[in-house]
């Protein structure tokens, strides 16, 4: 499970990249980081994307 979690992140992290202004890949990749219990790296990927594309 937490494989499959892995290669999703490193999946949604190459297409945040190619295209930076797309809220749902930064929204994917704070799910991802909730279901890994990662609370901290969760809050700090909403608030990057609330600056990022929600001015």
């Amino acid at each position: 499970h937490n494989g499959y979690l892995n290669e999703a992140r490193d999946i949604f992290t190459q297409v945040r990249e190619a295209t930076a202004d797309m809220p749902d890949t930064w929204l994917n990749i704070t799910h991802i980081y909730v279901e890994q219990k990662r609370y901290i790296s969760a809050v700090q990927m909403y608030a990057n994307c609330f600056k990022k594309n929600y001015k």
